[in-house]
């Protein structure tokens, strides 16, 4: 029966209105209507004397006004009482803004009255040049449904004389089921439905579910003031729908006489110069009907983090939320988000208690009042006096907290309890880059590098790998690893042997020198494939609704719609490069497809920096989800290293991903690289253009033995990493010794570029280490075969790049402490030990996603220092911040210097010691 309602619905959205209902019948008389209401903050809403912008939620209408000395304040603005409105606030809002319609940045406070009767909404015409306002009611007795609404526009470019047919829609949109549990709303980043591996799906709103319609000519005019007013009634009945809480849903569509009836809001009728997205005016209403006495669960997080044993699962803002939940040392500013928007739009707050125990007992933290806001995204609860337990030592806290709205005069309760660790947060360098699209045969080989690189770290990794087969039971692997240098790795790998998807949970956590708890964790997610078995991303230019094309160039593409957003799909087909230029508006919708997917099928994307993760999800294939865009000024969620100004002309983007179906697992791996501001945005086949400001045209880029890296004595290590652009080429790995001795290495990677090697390299002599890493590739690309290898190396290594393999009596070298002014050199020094001779120093500089400096040089004084200089080293990468913009250690590059000594001691036997630096933007670890 749903499916009748549905295609009902359908039917009455594209019938042409008979000419026999095309009489309109205007009057001449001034229309009775309200059109204006007062928003009133009470005390206390706003700072004192601040200025204020009010924006309407349902039609967006901006007032400006200041608040009284309390913090109150009353406007005036276009709409109807009870409408609710979002209230900004700064200290001064210019006239620039205000004649902009501009909001000033910062969140916003909700100001609503849900229980408002009669029930008012409204929103905008003819892409934005006009405004309707509507109120009423909708009752249900016995399943049938009565409703009449009052409707008014605004309409002052339009001729209101014509001969309108107006039609009204009015549906039901599922908001949970019969459970309770709420369903997840359009763009959500959390979702009840979930994988094997118990993350969510993201996928389609729930679909309306058509009631009544209704149709009226008869409406009065007031040309000269650009007023139309009119009623819908509306008659219908409520059957066959499965229990659950719905709110109602209603759409407006206009027609001339005969014509076909169109969306008021895209609908030239009335008024041509709107420039407004392209949208509907579907509205929800402030009302609600509740099917079956549905008790609804109300859904929260706090800190980004679900409560333990919540009914669905979330993304952790740009990646998947880890296991542990991470806080650094001092005060946590408890916020608890309201994960529906609808249950904070519907609700009034009631209560909010928080207790938070540890070693020293449990702290019941003060019952506050609080209030709703707005952050552009989704909504939080904030409670009226700050609640900010102390976190004063390190180690495991547990939170526990309830939380209670008022939804529909029914009270509401959710429960939390997460366990919080107390420590200084590592960022974790995962040796196989999050999200790597592994095949059938492949080897996982675990390891992990911590950043800051802490000097002696009393600590271990815990990494876990759980793969979920597509049949039988999913299996698990742990490996508990020291970490040793800034590094936890093993050669002992997880053979992948059958079709599926896996999750990899990281931990670390340990004690620094000066005893302060660190701690990091980081979870990974992505497709076991079949060989030969690629699924595809989408051709094209989002929003452009022409012939896409799999390779382009915005410069010229598309013609007949130059001013298209550059906002790109996926490349089509894997191996192809995508180029990025580096502006705020240039961004990528993860979009995978498959063909006649099952409604179960579901597509795992991650796109990744090799120092950051830009954008990571589960969602169904062939899905348009905006909220997973990323575009190059995006702030990571303030990852350690990702840069006061997100990606930079030099950054490289891996895009890995992979369709899971009930019988096949299809893979699927690009490459993005980021450009010079004034470049064109563009996708093309392979080697067709450079991939590095150097004209590289292949990269490897190492997931074990690194630039820099400090390997102790007899050390083995089994060779990992990734080859951009993500193709099949063939891996030559060279270490030579001290002594001169190699050992050789040669592997070939995937279908997507991921190498692992089934032999290692022994370290088995003290001192720098030389390696020679070299990729090759020539076969078939998606444009051409390629019969001449193409080749290249590591970014930034112009031959070979030094390993420093150190025994275990090497020295932990002391030194200046280093003075950092953001932007400028750092000089990071080591004192020579007492007694040594014949010193040498061996310094590289690296991120994680290259090379910047290696040098070696005698010591011929007591003291040793580099020299880190930003503003020098952008020169050649452009991907460094050079101007020490930004505070906080997200707002540039995280650089690692390892400094090694190499010298005689007292009695004539080699020695070596050694130090690690990581430059935080402001300070050095």
């Amino acid at each position: 029966m749903r499916r009748f309602w549905l295609f009902l619905g359908f039917c009455l959205l594209i019938v042409p209105l008979v000419s026999a209902q095309s009489e309109s019948t205007p009057t001449a008389e001034p229309c009775p209507t309200v059109t204006n209401t007062t928003v009133v903050g009470p005390p206390g809403t706003v700072e004192p004397s601040y200025q204020i912008a009010v924006e309407s939620i349902y039609t967006g209408e901006v007032v400006y006004g200041t608040a009284d000395s309390e913090g109150g304040f009353a406007v005036d603005i276009v709409g109807l009482p009870g409408m609710p409105a979002h209230v900004y606030s700064a200290r001064s809002i210019t006239q620039a803004m205000r004649s902009a319609g501009e909001l000033p940045p910062g969140r916003a406070i909700l100001l609503n009255a849900p229980d408002t009767r009669p029930i008012a909404f409204g929103g905008q015409l003819a892409y934005g040049m006009g405004t309707w306002l509507a109120s009423g009611d909708v009752t249900v007795n016995d399943g049938a449904v009565n409703a009449k609404l009052d409707v008014t526009f605004l309409a002052s470019a339009a001729d209101l004389n014509l001969p309108f047919i107006l039609v009204g829609g009015l549906g039901l949109l599922p908001l949970t089921d019969a459970s309770g549990i709420p369903f997840a709303p359009a763009n959500a980043d959390w979702s009840p439905e979930q994988t094997a591996s118990a993350l969510p799906i993201l996928g389609a709103p729930q679909a309306i579910i058509p009631i009544a319609t209704a149709i009226t000519t008869d409406n009065c005019v007031d040309a000269e003031n650009g007023l139309m007013t009119f009623s819908l009634a509306f008659q219908g009945y409520v059957q066959d729908i499965p229990d659950g809480l719905y709110q109602w849903v209603f759409d407006g569509r206009i027609a001339v006489a005969d014509s076909m009836a169109v969306d008021w809001y895209a609908n030239r009728l009335l008024g041509t110069g709107g420039k407004g997205p392209q949208s509907t005016s579907h509205t929800t209403l402030p009302a609600t009907l509740n099917i079956g006495d549905v008790q609804p669960q109300l859904l929260v997080a706090v800190d980004g983090y679900l409560s333990d044993g919540s009914p669905v699962a979330m993304l952790h803002s740009v990646t998947y939320q880890p296991n542990t939940w991470i806080q650094p040392f001092g005060e946590l500013a408890l916020e608890v988000r309201i994960l529906a928007p609808w249950q904070a739009l519907l609700g009034q707050f009631a209560s909010m208690q928080f207790y938070l125990s540890g070693d020293s007992g449990t702290v019941s933290l003060p019952s506050t009042q609080a209030h709703m806001e707005w952050n552009g995204q989704f909504y939080n609860l904030v409670p009226d006096e700050p609640l900010l337990p102390a976190l004063e030592n390190d180690g495991q806290y547990t939170l526990e907290g309830q939380v209670s709205l008022n939804i529909d005069n029914v009270r509401q309760n959710a429960l939390f309890s997460r366990a919080v660790v107390a420590a200084e947060p590592l960022h974790l360098i995962p040796a196989v880059l999050p999200g790597t699209t592994f095949m059938v045969g492949d080897s996982f080989i675990p390891g992990v590098y911590s950043q800051p690189a802490l000097n002696q770290l009393d600590g271990q990794a815990e990494i876990t790998l759980t793969f979920y087969p597509l049949s039988g039971e999913p299996q698990a692997q742990a490996w508990t690893l020291p970490l040793e240098y800034g590094i936890a790795q093993s050669q002992k790998s997880f053979h992948l042997g059958q079709l599926g998807h896996y999750t990899i949970e990281y931990a670390v956590s340990g004690t620094g020198e000066d005893g302060r708890f660190w701690a990091g964790s980081l979870r990974t997610v992505g497709v076991v494939a079949q060989p030969g078995n690629h699924t595809q991303g989408q051709r094209g230019v989002v929003g452009y609704e022409g012939n896409q094309q799999a390779w382009f160039d915005m410069a010229v593409f598309p013609s007949d719609n130059p001013n298209v957003a550059p906002v790109i799909y996926l490349p089509a087909f894997s191996g192809d490069v995508a180029y990025l230029p580096d502006e705020a508006d240039t961004g990528m919708q993860p979009l995978l497809t498959l063909p006649d997917a099952s409604p179960y099928t579901f597509a795992i994307f991650s796109a990744v920096r090799p120092d950051v993760r830009l954008r990571q999800a589960v969602m169904r294939p062939g899905l348009e989800l905006p909220n997973l865009i990323w575009r190059n000024d995006d702030l990571l969620d303030g990852q350690m290293g990702a840069g006061i100004t997100g990606n930079r002309n030099g950054d490289l983007a891996l895009l890995f991903g992979g369709v899971v179906d009930e019988s096949s697992v299809s893979g699927y791996a690009s490459l993005a690289v980021i450009t010079d501001d004034d470049d064109s945005v563009r996708v093309l086949p392979p080697f067709q253009q450079p991939i590095s400001n150097a004209d590289d045209y292949l990269l490897y880029l190492p997931g074990t033995v690194r630039p820099g890296q400090i390997v102790p004595l007899s050390g083995e290590i089994a060779v990992s990493g990734q080859f951009a652009p993500t193709l099949p080429a063939a891996l030559n790995l060279i270490a030579t010794s001290p002594s001169g001795a190699q050992q050789n290495i040669q592997v070939q990677a995937n279908d997507y570029g991921y190498t692992a090697s089934e032999n290692t390299l022994h370290f088995d002599e003290s001192g720098i280490w030389q390696i020679t890493a070299t990729g090759a590739f020539a076969g078939q690309t998606s444009a051409a075969a390629i019969d001449e290898a193409v080749s290249g190396g590591v970014p930034g290594v112009a031959d070979t790049f030094a390993v420093y393999v150190l025994p275990d009596d090497a020295v932990l070298l002391t030194g200046a402490q280093p003075q950092v002014a953001p932007g400028n050199p750092v000089v990071l020094s080591v004192d020579v030990p007492e007694g040594w001779t014949q010193v040498s120093a061996h310094v590289t500089a690296a991120t994680a996603s290259q090379q910047l400096d290696t040098l070696s040089a005698d010591v011929t004084s007591a003291r040793y220092s580099y020299r880190y200089d930003p503003n020098q080293l952008s020169r050649t990468f452009p991907n460094i911040e050079p101007n020490g913009t930004g505070n906080g250690t997200a707002a540039s590059d995280a650089v690692w210097v390892t400094i090694v000594l190499s010298a005689m001691d007292a009695n004539g036997q080699p020695v070596f010691g050694y130090r690690q630096f990581t430059v935080l933007h402001d300070r050095v670890e």
